[in-house]
């Protein structure tokens, strides 16, 4: 692996490090993570700003496809000033840039910027095509009243569409299974809801404030009624 954090990192592994904060504790202006062996800072705060993607300021973001694309721009680089990469995080939550590209050629960096962003809605379009189902959202017209202590584990619930990427904002992303965490809990102080997709099957983690309510099952679009019935008929099929 090998990335702009890598390369300040790797040279101080088995050094003294420190954690530092400067300025007001309550509000610093940075917080650093520093060599103590060699005086070098390792890590700032502001190398996590948002509009930074390590020296390069960006300058388009635009994610699609389930994947962020970044150009950036870097006057000090006389030898690739222009940046185009993708952009995630890490397990800690940290940004990661990664398939980087410099390059002193504008053109030629939108151009790859370009050819990245096809490849994302050639992806997307493939997505749309494979499950085959009309592009619906689902609003609180599709959610029935939920009981003042009722939990969600094992309700068919709907995500609001706000919370996804807006590619993926249609009742086949939307809908799915509660199936634990403690924000299923009505008055419970955690958020967690861990969800499973109704159409793939797919599991992953939304907090509370993403769930838009319970689904009222007689006003959804047909081919979610089907697969909830198939679930359904699962489940009495393994109690045989």
């Amino acid at each position: 692996m090998k990335n702009w954090m890598t390369e300040k990192l790797l040279p101080h592994v088995g050094h003294e490090i420190s954690c530092v904060a400067y300025g007001n504790s309550d509000d610093p202006s940075d917080v650093r993570i520093e060599c103590e062996d060699c005086y070098t800072v390792l890590v700032s705060a502001e190398d996590f700003n948002q509009d930074m993607a390590g020296d390069y300021k960006i300058t388009q973001r635009l994610r699609i496809g389930g994947r962020t694309l970044l150009m950036g721009h870097n006057p000090e680089d006389k030898e690739a000033p222009y940046l185009t990469c993708y952009q995630d995080v890490d397990f800690l939550g940290f940004p990661r840039f990664t398939e980087a590209v410099g390059s002193n050629d504008y053109f030629e960096a939108v151009e790859l910027f370009s050819q990245r962003l096809q490849q994302q809605v050639e992806t997307l379009k493939q997505q749309r095509a494979e499950r085959g189902l009309p592009f619906t959202v689902l609003t609180m017209d599709h959610c029935r009243k939920r009981q003042p202590e009722e939990s969600l584990v094992g309700k068919l619930i709907i995500l609001r569409p706000s919370s996804l990427a807006p590619e993926y904002r249609s009742a086949d992303y939307q809908l799915g299974y509660a199936l634990s965490g403690f924000g299923c809990q009505p008055n419970a102080g955690g958020r967690a809801v861990f969800f499973q997709e109704l159409y793939s099957g797919e599991k992953c983690r939304w907090e509370i404030g993403d769930v838009l309510g319970i689904a009222d099952m007689e006003k959804l679009p047909e081919w979610a009624k089907a697969k909830a019935a198939e679930r359904e008929e699962r489940k009495e099929e393994a109690k045989k």
